[in-house]
Protein backbone atom coordinates (compact mmCIF):
# COMPACT_ATOMS: atom_id res chain seq x y z
CA UNK A 1 0.00 0.00 0.00
CA UNK A 2 1.65 3.40 -1.04
CA UNK A 3 1.98 6.33 1.63
CA UNK A 4 -0.15 8.99 1.28
CA UNK A 5 2.03 11.24 0.69
CA UNK A 6 2.74 9.27 -2.94
CA UNK A 7 -0.63 8.79 -3.83
CA UNK A 8 -1.26 11.64 -7.21
CA UNK A 9 -4.04 14.03 -5.74
CA UNK A 10 -3.97 17.29 -6.61
CA UNK A 11 -1.70 18.74 -3.43
CA UNK A 12 0.50 16.28 -3.90
CA UNK A 13 1.28 16.65 -7.62
CA UNK A 14 1.56 20.49 -7.08
CA UNK A 15 3.81 20.16 -4.01
CA UNK A 16 6.15 18.05 -5.24
CA UNK A 17 6.54 19.83 -8.71
CA UNK A 18 7.00 23.19 -6.36
CA UNK A 19 9.56 21.36 -4.67
CA UNK A 20 11.64 20.29 -7.60
CA UNK A 21 11.40 23.62 -9.19
CA UNK A 22 12.95 25.35 -6.06
CA UNK A 23 15.04 23.27 -5.79
CA UNK A 24 16.97 23.01 -9.24
CA UNK A 25 19.58 24.99 -10.72
CA UNK A 26 21.38 26.06 -14.45
CA UNK A 27 22.77 22.62 -15.08
CA UNK A 28 19.41 20.79 -13.88
CA UNK A 29 17.04 19.23 -16.47
CA UNK A 30 13.43 18.82 -15.11
CA UNK A 31 10.91 16.54 -16.76
CA UNK A 32 7.09 16.00 -15.82
CA UNK A 33 5.22 13.45 -17.38
CA UNK A 34 1.71 13.13 -16.88
CA UNK A 35 -0.49 10.90 -18.17
CA UNK A 36 -4.58 10.14 -17.27
CA UNK A 37 -7.22 11.77 -17.98
CA UNK A 38 -7.03 15.66 -19.51
CA UNK A 39 -9.61 18.43 -20.12
CA UNK A 40 -10.31 21.74 -21.19
CA UNK A 41 -13.98 23.39 -20.71
CA UNK A 42 -15.89 25.77 -22.71
CA UNK A 43 -15.08 29.33 -22.44
CA UNK A 44 -11.46 28.36 -20.52
CA UNK A 45 -8.47 28.92 -21.93
CA UNK A 46 -6.97 26.79 -19.68
CA UNK A 47 -6.43 23.08 -19.37
CA UNK A 48 -6.40 20.47 -16.81
CA UNK A 49 -4.99 17.21 -15.95
CA UNK A 50 -7.13 15.01 -13.48
CA UNK A 51 -5.60 13.04 -10.38
CA UNK A 52 -7.42 10.51 -8.83
CA UNK A 53 -9.04 12.54 -6.52
CA UNK A 54 -10.75 15.25 -9.13
CA UNK A 55 -14.42 16.13 -9.44
CA UNK A 56 -14.44 16.70 -13.63
CA UNK A 57 -16.82 19.29 -13.78
CA UNK A 58 -16.78 23.03 -14.73
CA UNK A 59 -17.21 23.72 -11.61
CA UNK A 60 -14.70 22.14 -9.51
CA UNK A 61 -11.80 23.14 -11.64
CA UNK A 62 -9.54 23.98 -8.41
CA UNK A 63 -9.95 20.44 -7.68
CA UNK A 64 -7.92 19.86 -10.69
CA UNK A 65 -4.25 20.32 -12.33
CA UNK A 66 -4.09 23.40 -14.18
CA UNK A 67 -1.45 23.16 -17.30
CA UNK A 68 -1.35 26.77 -17.15
CA UNK A 69 -0.12 26.58 -13.02
CA UNK A 70 2.46 23.64 -14.19
CA UNK A 71 3.84 26.21 -16.97
CA UNK A 72 3.88 29.42 -14.39
CA UNK A 73 6.13 26.92 -12.04
CA UNK A 74 8.47 25.86 -15.27
CA UNK A 75 8.78 29.70 -15.87
CA UNK A 76 10.22 30.58 -12.18
CA UNK A 77 12.52 27.65 -12.53
CA UNK A 78 16.21 28.17 -13.29
CA UNK A 79 16.82 24.62 -14.56
CA UNK A 80 18.35 24.42 -18.03
CA UNK A 81 16.25 21.73 -19.40
CA UNK A 82 12.04 22.31 -19.02
CA UNK A 83 9.71 19.74 -20.37
CA UNK A 84 6.42 18.24 -20.01
CA UNK A 85 5.39 15.39 -21.81
CA UNK A 86 1.38 14.72 -21.57
CA UNK A 87 -0.31 11.55 -22.55
CA UNK A 88 -3.75 12.87 -21.53
CA UNK A 89 -6.24 12.16 -24.25
CA UNK A 90 -8.35 9.02 -23.00
CA UNK A 91 -11.81 9.25 -22.81
CA UNK A 92 -14.01 11.99 -21.26
CA UNK A 93 -14.64 10.71 -17.51
CA UNK A 94 -17.68 13.51 -18.22
CA UNK A 95 -18.98 13.39 -21.77
CA UNK A 96 -20.72 16.32 -22.91
CA UNK A 97 -18.77 18.89 -19.87
CA UNK A 98 -15.31 18.81 -21.43
CA UNK A 99 -12.87 17.41 -24.24
CA UNK A 100 -10.18 15.71 -24.17
CA UNK A 101 -6.82 17.18 -23.75
CA UNK A 102 -4.33 18.06 -26.70
CA UNK A 103 -1.53 19.93 -28.26
CA UNK A 104 -3.58 22.59 -30.28
CA UNK A 105 -6.60 23.12 -27.37
CA UNK A 106 -3.63 23.59 -24.42
CA UNK A 107 -2.60 27.03 -24.17
CA UNK A 108 0.91 27.15 -25.40
CA UNK A 109 4.17 26.76 -23.05
CA UNK A 110 5.59 29.80 -21.87
CA UNK A 111 10.03 30.26 -23.50
CA UNK A 112 12.21 27.91 -22.76
CA UNK A 113 9.59 25.51 -22.00
CA UNK A 114 8.87 22.48 -24.48
CA UNK A 115 6.01 20.32 -24.54
CA UNK A 116 5.61 17.11 -25.89
CA UNK A 117 1.39 16.02 -26.39
CA UNK A 118 0.46 12.24 -27.00
CA UNK A 119 -1.79 13.21 -30.22
CA UNK A 120 -3.24 15.94 -32.09
CA UNK A 121 -6.29 18.04 -31.98
CA UNK A 122 -9.25 15.50 -32.61
CA UNK A 123 -7.70 12.65 -31.53
CA UNK A 124 -7.41 10.89 -28.37
CA UNK A 125 -4.70 8.19 -26.72
CA UNK A 126 -4.23 4.71 -27.07
CA UNK A 127 -3.31 1.88 -25.05
CA UNK A 128 -2.47 -1.66 -25.86
CA UNK A 129 -2.10 -5.15 -23.99
CA UNK A 130 1.15 -5.77 -25.48
CA UNK A 131 2.49 -2.40 -23.65
CA UNK A 132 0.73 -2.71 -20.71
CA UNK A 133 0.22 0.97 -20.83
CA UNK A 134 -0.25 4.36 -23.14
CA UNK A 135 1.54 3.80 -26.38
CA UNK A 136 2.84 6.95 -26.14
CA UNK A 137 4.95 6.52 -23.28
CA UNK A 138 6.18 3.22 -24.16
CA UNK A 139 7.41 4.63 -26.56
CA UNK A 140 9.01 7.74 -24.57
CA UNK A 141 10.60 4.94 -22.43
CA UNK A 142 12.40 3.60 -25.23
CA UNK A 143 13.79 6.78 -26.17
CA UNK A 144 15.21 7.64 -23.23
CA UNK A 145 16.20 4.07 -22.89
CA UNK A 146 18.85 4.88 -25.78
CA UNK A 147 16.34 4.34 -28.71
CA UNK A 148 16.13 7.88 -29.50
CA UNK A 149 20.45 8.48 -29.07
CA UNK A 150 21.76 10.26 -31.66
CA UNK A 151 25.27 9.88 -32.76
CA UNK A 152 26.95 10.99 -30.19
CA UNK A 153 24.87 8.69 -27.70
CA UNK A 154 22.71 11.99 -26.16
CA UNK A 155 19.15 11.47 -26.13
CA UNK A 156 18.34 15.24 -26.79
CA UNK A 157 14.55 16.79 -27.11
CA UNK A 158 14.60 16.94 -30.73
CA UNK A 159 15.79 13.13 -30.74
CA UNK A 160 13.32 11.86 -28.75
CA UNK A 161 10.27 13.88 -29.74
CA UNK A 162 11.53 13.09 -33.74
CA UNK A 163 11.83 9.39 -32.35
CA UNK A 164 8.52 9.36 -30.62
CA UNK A 165 6.61 10.98 -33.16
CA UNK A 166 7.65 8.59 -36.17
CA UNK A 167 7.48 5.58 -33.99
CA UNK A 168 3.85 6.18 -32.72
CA UNK A 169 1.86 6.05 -36.18
CA UNK A 170 3.88 2.60 -36.78
CA UNK A 171 2.68 1.21 -33.86
CA UNK A 172 -0.50 2.44 -34.44
CA UNK A 173 -0.99 0.67 -37.95
CA UNK A 174 0.50 -2.73 -36.73
CA UNK A 175 -1.97 -3.31 -33.39
CA UNK A 176 -4.96 -0.75 -34.03
CA UNK A 177 -4.93 -0.28 -37.92
CA UNK A 178 -7.73 2.09 -39.11
CA UNK A 179 -7.10 4.60 -35.83
CA UNK A 180 -4.85 7.46 -36.11
CA UNK A 181 -2.64 9.22 -32.92
CA UNK A 182 -0.06 11.59 -33.89
CA UNK A 183 1.92 13.08 -31.25
CA UNK A 184 2.40 17.19 -31.49
CA UNK A 185 5.16 18.99 -30.70
CA UNK A 186 4.41 22.38 -28.93
CA UNK A 187 7.83 23.86 -27.93
CA UNK A 188 9.63 27.93 -27.74
CA UNK A 189 13.31 26.15 -27.23
CA UNK A 190 16.27 28.12 -28.43
CA UNK A 191 19.91 27.46 -29.12
CA UNK A 192 21.54 23.81 -28.77
CA UNK A 193 18.65 21.13 -28.30
CA UNK A 194 18.81 20.19 -24.68
CA UNK A 195 20.18 16.59 -23.62
CA UNK A 196 17.75 14.73 -21.50
CA UNK A 197 20.04 11.29 -21.19
CA UNK A 198 23.49 10.23 -22.41
CA UNK A 199 23.45 6.72 -23.09
CA UNK A 200 26.93 4.81 -22.24
CA UNK A 201 25.82 1.35 -22.89
CA UNK A 202 23.89 -0.40 -25.93
CA UNK A 203 20.28 -0.54 -23.51
CA UNK A 204 19.51 0.50 -19.75
CA UNK A 205 17.45 -1.97 -19.84
CA UNK A 206 16.03 -5.39 -21.23
CA UNK A 207 12.70 -5.05 -23.55
CA UNK A 208 9.88 -6.44 -21.83
CA UNK A 209 8.98 -9.98 -23.68
CA UNK A 210 6.13 -8.50 -24.99
CA UNK A 211 7.98 -5.56 -26.73
CA UNK A 212 11.26 -7.74 -27.80
CA UNK A 213 9.90 -8.88 -31.19
CA UNK A 214 9.02 -5.39 -32.40
CA UNK A 215 11.64 -3.70 -34.78
CA UNK A 216 13.44 -0.81 -33.06
CA UNK A 217 14.87 2.06 -34.51
CA UNK A 218 18.87 1.40 -35.00
CA UNK A 219 20.89 4.61 -33.58
CA UNK A 220 23.25 5.67 -36.42
CA UNK A 221 27.08 4.53 -35.39
CA UNK A 222 29.86 7.31 -35.77
CA UNK A 223 31.69 6.83 -38.90
CA UNK A 224 34.84 4.68 -38.38
CA UNK A 225 37.59 4.69 -40.90
CA UNK A 226 37.42 1.86 -44.11
CA UNK A 227 38.63 -1.11 -42.54
CA UNK A 228 39.88 -4.71 -44.40
CA UNK A 229 39.28 -5.22 -48.07
CA UNK A 230 37.16 -2.89 -49.60
CA UNK A 231 34.32 -5.05 -51.44
CA UNK A 232 33.61 -4.99 -54.98
CA UNK A 233 30.74 -2.94 -56.93
CA UNK A 234 27.35 -3.96 -57.08
CA UNK A 235 27.37 -5.35 -60.57
CA UNK A 236 23.39 -5.22 -61.95
CA UNK A 237 21.87 -7.66 -62.26
CA UNK A 238 21.41 -8.96 -58.62
CA UNK A 239 18.31 -10.52 -56.68
CA UNK A 240 17.51 -9.07 -53.65
CA UNK A 241 19.64 -11.91 -51.42
CA UNK A 242 22.48 -10.51 -53.24
CA UNK A 243 21.74 -6.64 -52.76
CA UNK A 244 21.77 -6.94 -49.06
CA UNK A 245 25.23 -9.00 -49.26
CA UNK A 246 26.38 -5.68 -50.55
CA UNK A 247 25.14 -3.61 -48.24
CA UNK A 248 26.00 -5.88 -45.56
CA UNK A 249 29.66 -5.87 -46.85
CA UNK A 250 29.70 -2.08 -47.63
CA UNK A 251 28.93 -1.22 -44.00
CA UNK A 252 31.33 -3.91 -42.20
CA UNK A 253 34.06 -1.90 -44.52
CA UNK A 254 32.71 1.64 -43.75
CA UNK A 255 32.53 0.35 -39.72
CA UNK A 256 28.32 1.64 -39.56
CA UNK A 257 25.16 -0.02 -40.55
CA UNK A 258 23.20 -0.57 -43.56
CA UNK A 259 20.37 1.12 -42.17
CA UNK A 260 20.80 4.34 -39.43
CA UNK A 261 18.46 7.10 -37.84
CA UNK A 262 19.68 10.67 -37.72
CA UNK A 263 19.31 13.27 -35.20
CA UNK A 264 15.75 14.33 -36.43
CA UNK A 265 14.94 10.74 -36.35
CA UNK A 266 14.90 10.26 -40.50
CA UNK A 267 15.95 7.23 -41.47
CA UNK A 268 18.34 6.04 -44.46
CA UNK A 269 19.77 3.17 -46.31
CA UNK A 270 23.00 2.45 -47.30
CA UNK A 271 23.19 1.79 -51.10
CA UNK A 272 26.85 0.50 -52.29
CA UNK A 273 28.53 1.92 -55.27
CA UNK A 274 27.77 -0.14 -58.31
CA UNK A 275 27.28 -0.61 -62.22
CA UNK A 276 23.73 -0.76 -63.67
CA UNK A 277 22.31 0.34 -67.42
CA UNK A 278 20.72 3.43 -67.27
CA UNK A 279 17.67 4.55 -69.30
CA UNK A 280 15.10 2.46 -71.31
CA UNK A 281 14.48 1.21 -75.06
CA UNK A 282 11.16 -0.44 -74.07
CA UNK A 283 7.71 0.64 -76.27
CA UNK A 284 6.51 3.05 -73.66
CA UNK A 285 10.08 4.88 -72.73
CA UNK A 286 10.26 8.38 -73.65
CA UNK A 287 12.66 10.14 -76.11
CA UNK A 288 14.77 10.97 -73.18
CA UNK A 289 15.58 8.20 -71.79
CA UNK A 290 17.27 7.17 -74.55
CA UNK A 291 20.21 5.47 -75.22
CA UNK A 292 20.25 2.62 -72.69
CA UNK A 293 24.06 3.26 -71.33
CA UNK A 294 26.05 2.20 -68.51
CA UNK A 295 27.18 4.03 -65.47
CA UNK A 296 29.72 3.56 -62.66
CA UNK A 297 29.09 4.90 -59.38
CA UNK A 298 32.09 4.23 -57.33
CA UNK A 299 31.17 5.86 -54.04
CA UNK A 300 28.55 4.20 -51.08
CA UNK A 301 25.66 6.83 -49.72
CA UNK A 302 22.97 6.95 -47.56
CA UNK A 303 19.77 7.43 -49.40
CA UNK A 304 16.79 8.66 -47.27
CA UNK A 305 14.48 4.92 -46.63
CA UNK A 306 11.29 6.95 -47.24
CA UNK A 307 10.22 10.94 -49.03
CA UNK A 308 11.42 13.19 -46.24
CA UNK A 309 8.08 14.04 -44.26
CA UNK A 310 5.97 16.50 -42.75
CA UNK A 311 7.77 15.73 -39.00
CA UNK A 312 11.02 16.11 -40.33
CA UNK A 313 10.77 19.21 -41.93
CA UNK A 314 9.05 20.98 -39.63
CA UNK A 315 11.96 20.28 -36.99
CA UNK A 316 13.96 21.93 -39.22
CA UNK A 317 12.30 24.66 -41.17
CA UNK A 318 8.55 25.52 -39.29
CA UNK A 319 5.61 25.10 -40.14
CA UNK A 320 4.27 23.42 -43.55
CA UNK A 321 5.14 25.24 -46.46
CA UNK A 322 1.82 27.32 -47.02
CA UNK A 323 1.97 30.78 -48.36
CA UNK A 324 5.19 30.15 -50.69
CA UNK A 325 5.07 31.86 -54.05
CA UNK A 326 2.31 29.56 -55.36
CA UNK A 327 0.03 30.44 -52.27
CA UNK A 328 1.02 33.30 -50.76
CA UNK A 329 -1.75 33.81 -48.72
CA UNK A 330 -1.71 30.05 -47.28
CA UNK A 331 -3.74 26.88 -47.36
CA UNK A 332 -7.25 28.94 -47.45
CA UNK A 333 -6.03 29.95 -50.80
CA UNK A 334 -4.86 26.52 -52.23
CA UNK A 335 -8.82 25.44 -50.93
CA UNK A 336 -10.96 28.28 -52.66
CA UNK A 337 -8.80 27.58 -55.77
CA UNK A 338 -9.08 24.20 -55.49
CA UNK A 339 -12.99 24.50 -55.07
CA UNK A 340 -13.44 26.85 -57.84
CA UNK A 341 -11.40 24.99 -60.51
CA UNK A 342 -12.23 21.14 -59.63
CA UNK A 343 -15.88 21.92 -57.83
CA UNK A 344 -14.93 19.68 -55.02
CA UNK A 345 -13.82 19.13 -51.78
CA UNK A 346 -10.97 17.05 -53.18
CA UNK A 347 -7.92 17.02 -50.70
CA UNK A 348 -4.24 16.76 -52.30
CA UNK A 349 -2.46 17.17 -48.79
CA UNK A 350 -2.48 15.55 -45.81
CA UNK A 351 -1.01 17.73 -42.78
CA UNK A 352 0.07 14.74 -40.69
CA UNK A 353 3.22 13.85 -39.58
CA UNK A 354 4.00 10.79 -41.02
CA UNK A 355 3.40 12.21 -44.74
CA UNK A 356 5.76 13.57 -46.95
CA UNK A 357 6.21 17.14 -47.17
CA UNK A 358 5.30 18.19 -50.31
CA UNK A 359 4.82 22.12 -51.91
CA UNK A 360 8.56 22.18 -51.47
CA UNK A 361 10.27 24.03 -54.35
CA UNK A 362 14.24 22.57 -55.02
CA UNK A 363 15.05 25.88 -53.59
CA UNK A 364 13.56 24.90 -50.72
CA UNK A 365 14.85 21.65 -50.48
CA UNK A 366 18.72 22.93 -51.17
CA UNK A 367 17.64 24.78 -47.59
CA UNK A 368 16.42 22.34 -45.85
CA UNK A 369 19.82 20.43 -46.96
CA UNK A 370 21.89 23.33 -45.32
CA UNK A 371 20.07 23.39 -42.17
CA UNK A 372 20.65 19.38 -41.60
CA UNK A 373 24.19 19.59 -42.66
CA UNK A 374 24.84 22.00 -40.25
CA UNK A 375 23.21 20.83 -37.54
CA UNK A 376 25.04 17.62 -37.74
CA UNK A 377 28.33 18.50 -39.26
CA UNK A 378 27.65 15.75 -41.85
CA UNK A 379 26.86 16.44 -46.15
CA UNK A 380 23.62 16.12 -46.75
CA UNK A 381 22.17 16.85 -50.75
CA UNK A 382 19.70 15.68 -53.26
CA UNK A 383 20.90 12.35 -55.30
CA UNK A 384 21.84 12.52 -58.33
CA UNK A 385 19.48 11.78 -61.31
CA UNK A 386 22.04 8.36 -61.40
CA UNK A 387 22.13 7.79 -57.88
CA UNK A 388 18.44 7.65 -57.91
CA UNK A 389 17.57 5.46 -60.75
CA UNK A 390 20.66 2.62 -59.38
CA UNK A 391 19.04 3.04 -55.85
CA UNK A 392 15.71 2.65 -57.14
CA UNK A 393 17.09 -0.30 -59.33
CA UNK A 394 18.42 -1.96 -56.66
CA UNK A 395 19.74 -4.79 -58.58
CA UNK A 396 16.93 -4.74 -61.70
CA UNK A 397 16.75 -4.41 -65.52
CA UNK A 398 12.82 -4.59 -65.40
CA UNK A 399 10.11 -1.32 -65.86
CA UNK A 400 9.81 -1.61 -61.93
CA UNK A 401 12.04 -2.67 -59.59
CA UNK A 402 9.48 -5.56 -59.13
CA UNK A 403 9.33 -6.76 -62.62
CA UNK A 404 7.72 -5.97 -65.70
CA UNK A 405 4.18 -6.32 -64.77
CA UNK A 406 1.74 -3.20 -64.46
CA UNK A 407 -1.15 -4.51 -63.01
CA UNK A 408 1.40 -5.70 -59.66
CA UNK A 409 2.23 -1.40 -58.98
CA UNK A 410 -0.59 -1.78 -56.46
CA UNK A 411 1.22 -3.25 -54.37
CA UNK A 412 4.34 -0.93 -54.16
CA UNK A 413 3.10 2.30 -54.98
CA UNK A 414 0.39 4.89 -54.67
CA UNK A 415 -0.21 6.16 -58.41
CA UNK A 416 -3.21 7.36 -60.60
CA UNK A 417 -5.37 4.44 -60.68
CA UNK A 418 -5.46 3.52 -56.80
CA UNK A 419 -5.12 7.21 -55.34
CA UNK A 420 -5.31 9.88 -57.86
CA UNK A 421 -9.00 10.50 -59.49
CA UNK A 422 -9.19 6.95 -60.65
CA UNK A 423 -8.69 5.42 -57.64
CA UNK A 424 -10.24 4.97 -54.10
CA UNK A 425 -7.49 5.94 -52.10
CA UNK A 426 -7.80 9.01 -51.88
CA UNK A 427 -6.26 12.40 -54.10
CA UNK A 428 -3.16 12.95 -52.37
CA UNK A 429 0.11 11.53 -51.01
CA UNK A 430 -0.49 8.79 -48.41
CA UNK A 431 1.68 7.86 -45.23
CA UNK A 432 5.15 6.74 -46.02
CA UNK A 433 6.37 3.67 -45.80
CA UNK A 434 2.57 1.90 -46.15
CA UNK A 435 3.47 -0.28 -49.45
CA UNK A 436 6.56 -3.26 -50.42
CA UNK A 437 9.96 -1.82 -50.15
CA UNK A 438 12.35 -2.91 -52.88
CA UNK A 439 15.43 -4.84 -52.74
CA UNK A 440 17.73 -2.46 -50.99
CA UNK A 441 14.92 -1.19 -48.83
CA UNK A 442 13.39 1.61 -50.49
CA UNK A 443 10.04 2.77 -50.04
CA UNK A 444 7.64 4.85 -52.28
CA UNK A 445 10.44 4.67 -55.02
CA UNK A 446 7.76 4.37 -57.90
CA UNK A 447 4.86 6.28 -56.45
CA UNK A 448 3.32 8.57 -53.64
CA UNK A 449 5.50 11.77 -54.54
CA UNK A 450 7.72 12.67 -57.23
CA UNK A 451 11.47 13.36 -56.04
CA UNK A 452 13.66 16.28 -56.73
CA UNK A 453 17.35 14.88 -57.91
CA UNK A 454 19.81 17.01 -57.85
CA UNK A 455 20.88 17.59 -61.79
CA UNK A 456 19.52 20.03 -64.42
CA UNK A 457 17.88 18.86 -66.84
CA UNK A 458 19.01 17.92 -70.50
CA UNK A 459 16.43 15.75 -72.90
CA UNK A 460 19.44 14.68 -74.63
CA UNK A 461 22.04 14.17 -71.69
CA UNK A 462 21.65 10.83 -72.16
CA UNK A 463 23.35 10.72 -75.64
CA UNK A 464 26.21 12.64 -74.18
CA UNK A 465 26.83 10.90 -70.91
CA UNK A 466 29.82 10.71 -68.30
CA UNK A 467 30.02 6.94 -67.69
CA UNK A 468 31.51 7.55 -63.98
CA UNK A 469 29.76 9.07 -61.26
CA UNK A 470 27.25 11.81 -63.69
CA UNK A 471 26.07 14.82 -62.38
CA UNK A 472 23.88 15.75 -65.12
CA UNK A 473 23.92 18.80 -67.19
CA UNK A 474 25.98 21.89 -66.34
CA UNK A 475 23.38 24.25 -66.47
CA UNK A 476 19.34 24.51 -67.64
CA UNK A 477 15.81 25.86 -66.85
CA UNK A 478 14.45 22.94 -65.49
CA UNK A 479 15.79 20.15 -62.63
CA UNK A 480 15.51 16.51 -62.52
CA UNK A 481 12.21 14.85 -60.59
CA UNK A 482 12.22 11.19 -60.59
CA UNK A 483 9.89 8.65 -59.63
CA UNK A 484 5.74 8.39 -60.24
CA UNK A 485 3.72 10.01 -57.97
CA UNK A 486 0.24 9.40 -56.40
CA UNK A 487 -1.77 11.40 -59.86
CA UNK A 488 0.87 9.64 -62.13
CA UNK A 489 -0.41 7.24 -64.62
CA UNK A 490 1.30 3.62 -64.12
CA UNK A 491 3.58 4.28 -67.17
CA UNK A 492 5.17 7.39 -65.47
CA UNK A 493 6.19 5.27 -62.24
CA UNK A 494 8.65 3.51 -64.27
CA UNK A 495 11.80 3.10 -62.94
CA UNK A 496 13.88 5.15 -65.98
CA UNK A 497 10.95 7.88 -66.30
CA UNK A 498 12.53 11.42 -66.24
CA UNK A 499 10.69 14.26 -65.35
CA UNK A 500 11.50 18.07 -64.66
CA UNK A 501 10.22 21.56 -62.81
CA UNK A 502 11.62 25.37 -62.63
CA UNK A 503 13.63 25.17 -59.40
CA UNK A 504 11.04 27.50 -57.72
CA UNK A 505 8.58 26.01 -58.58
CA UNK A 506 5.86 23.49 -55.97
CA UNK A 507 3.21 21.19 -56.74
CA UNK A 508 1.31 18.86 -54.22
CA UNK A 509 2.59 15.92 -56.09
CA UNK A 510 6.40 16.63 -55.52
CA UNK A 511 9.02 16.33 -52.80
CA UNK A 512 12.15 14.09 -51.95
CA UNK A 513 14.25 12.10 -50.05
CA UNK A 514 17.85 13.05 -49.18
CA UNK A 515 21.49 11.33 -49.59
CA UNK A 516 23.75 11.36 -47.07
CA UNK A 517 27.75 10.95 -47.75
CA UNK A 518 29.46 8.94 -45.52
Amino acid sequence: KKSPELLPTRSNIEARIKQIVEKCRRQDTILIALTGHGLQFTGNKDAFFCPIDARPFASETKTLVSVSGIYEELEKSFAGVKVILVDACRNDPDPGRGRGLDADSAPPPPKGVAALFSCSAGQRAFEHDEFQHGIFFHHVLEGLGGEAANRDGNVTFDSLSAYVRGEVPKSMQRLLPGQEQFPNLKADLVGVPPVLATINVAKISEPSPAASDKPKMQKPTPAKPPTGTQPGLAIAPFDAATARKHQEAWARYMGTEVEITNSIGMKLTLIPPGEFMMGSEKPEARSDEKPVHPVRLTKPFFLGTTEVTRREWELLMGPSPWGGPIFPKGKEEFANLRKEFLGGPTEFVKERENYPINLVSHDDVVEFCRRLSEKEGKEYRLPTEAEWENACRAGTNSSYYFGDTESDLDKYAWHLKNAGVLGIGGEYAHQVGLKKANQFGLFDMHGNLSEWCSDWYDEEYYSKFHQENPQGASSGLHRVSRGGSWKSDPKHCRTAHRDRFMPSEEFRELGFRLALVP
